[in-house]
């Protein structure tokens, strides 16, 4: 310690109490020395060496200002912050320090006035390297500012220490505004006193933890407005400390399209009530009219049947009367088709384990004589088990045979396959027929209601099996659709899901 070039050196001033004398030479870990009334360094320990760089005889006598850098020194801060230190007992702040070598550190400073005892008046100067925690909080405040959300970070008494700029934005501050304020000041009036109980509890047991997921949070915007939002807490835990950076989402767009969503699904919910009581009522009408309009064409029918029989009719006569039993008999057919039209679209549909190469068996037998009269040849390929309406689907598949039946080539026997292959998860089924066909450009036309491609005295039927097919196929949730060429036959696919109507409910 005598050596002349040593780092440190004894007090070169008398300071009463020896306790702080041993403390300032002996300290490493901090920069302690003493300047006087005006500034000038009267001593230097350990640790302001290692800090710093100087040996002792490089700084006593010399203004403590050579540590500032300088803009500060330019501004007056040395003298600033020894006034301050006179005039309130204790300065302390933060700000970036010189070394020997030029390179900055930000250090905290601490000045206290020595104790007057002592027999001369000047300052202790206590400063820490805090180099590395500030590059940390500058990345901190750099991710902050880059961040697409308003982010803030508070201390442990809940007061506001850093603020981007989309909080900037959020809530019509200026940073300056909030920063040292209480986050309090960003709370509705009517949730402060229970904010108060929420962070403390937070404080008590700080994890990572989003807040909005089950009640409504609202912040308070500078014109007092409110904007829902939410936010997620992340402790961050330092020497000084707690700290919680929050993460607050304006949400007010999203807030409004929950809204509209709910709105548009209670309106919804609505005309499917509506639409559920139209279709009873419906088909309550088609089966009341069908059956009024049933018995009358009856009793048509079978007068004119009974006249036709007698033997008084001349030949004209006669074939009135058949025209009036012919157009009687359609009548009929097209009642009962939309009759059945209807009823596919009410009641709940039950769906069971349905084995299609069975149900397609039993219903080829059942149209043996049809078949038969027809010279018809049917082929049936691998077909799956799926879930399904069996009655549904043997009408299905009735009404697509039939069809091909009846469109076959003048003098050539209807040809008839029936194939399957699992496909994308589906089931995919061709009824392939060698008729007339038909041009694609009508592919879509021929599942509507009552569209006919040939006149009805060409070929019999109402216009309704396809349609009465389209529908079936739509309640399994599938699909239907129709290849052809006129002259070539027409092929009817079929695409089902592999489950389709799992769980025994009407799909939708």
């Amino acid at each position: 310690m005598s050596d002349d070039r040593s780092p440190v050196s004894n007090l070169d001033f008398q300071i009463g109490d020896e306790h702080f004398r041993k403390l300032i030479e002996e300290w490493e870990d901090s920069s302690v020395y003493v300047v006087d009334e005006a500034g000038i360094i009267r001593s230097w320990n350990a640790g302001a060496f290692k800090m710093k760089g100087y040996l002792r005889e490089e700084v006593l006598g010399r203004h403590f200002s050579l540590f500032f850098p300088e803009e500060e020194r330019a501004s007056g801060v040395p003298g600033k912050a020894l006034r301050e230190a006179r005039n309130n007992g204790r300065y302390e702040g933060e700000s970036w320090r010189l070394k020997k070598n030029g390179s900055r550190f930000w250090a905290r400073v601490v000045i206290r006035p020595v104790d007057p005892s002592g027999g001369y008046p000047g300052f202790f100067v206590i400063s820490w390297d805090l180099t590395n925690r500030n590059e940390a909080e500058q990345r901190l405040l750099l991710m902050a500012e880059a961040a697409p959300s308003a982010m803030i970070m508070v201390n442990g008494e809940g007061n506001i220490v850093l603020a981007n700029a989309q909080v900037e934005k959020l809530f019509g501050y200026e940073r300056s505004e909030l920063l040292g304020k209480p986050i309090e000041m960003l709370v509705p009036e009517r949730f402060r006193r229970s904010h108060h109980g929420h962070r403390a509890g937070f404080l008590a047991s700080p994890q990572v933890r989003p807040m909005g997921a089950v009640r409504d949070l609202f912040g308070l915007r500078k014109d007092g407005t409110e904007v829902p939002v939410e936010i997620g807490l992340n402790p961050i835990t330092t020497q000084d400390g707690v700290f919680v950076l929050s993460s607050i989402v304006d949400i007010a767009d999203r807030k409004k399209a929950e809204q509209d969503i709910a709105r548009y699904a209670e309106e919804l919910r609505l005309r499917n009530e509506e639409l559920s009581n139209t279709n009873k009522e419906l088909e309550q009408f088609a089966y009341i009219s069908s059956h009024d309009l049933q018995e009358p064409l009856r009793k048509i029918i079978s007068f004119s049947e009974r006249v036709s029989s007698s033997a008084d009719l001349k030949g004209s006569e006669r074939e009135y009367l058949e025209r009036i039993n012919a157009a009687g008999q359609r009548m009929k057919k097209v009642i009962e088709d939309l009759l059945q039209f209807s009823r596919l679209a009410s009641g709940r549909v039950v769906f069971e384990r349905t084995d299609l190469r069975q149900v397609l068996i039993e219903l080829l037998a059942d149209l043996d004589v049809k078949i038969s009269e027809s010279g018809a040849r049917i082929t049936l390929g691998d077909l799956p088990v799926i879930r399904a309406n069996g009655a549904q689907i043997r009408h299905l598949f009735q009404n697509l045979i039939l069809n091909s039946i009846k469109f076959a080539k003048k003098g050539t026997p209807p040809e008839i396959s029936i194939q399957s292959q699992a496909k994308d998860g589906m089931f995919e089924i061709r009824v392939r027929d060698n008729g007339i066909g038909f041009d694609q450009k009508y592919a879509d036309k021929v599942f509507q209601p009552f569209q006919r491609l040939h006149g009805k005295n060409e070929y019999e039927g109402t216009g309704i099996g396809l349609s009465i097919c389209q529908k079936i196929v739509n309640y399994h949730r599938g699909e239907i659709r129709a290849e052809s060429a006129e002259g070539r036959g027409a092929t009817f696919i079929v695409t089902l899901p592999v489950g389709a109507g799992e769980g025994g409910h009407e799909p939708v």
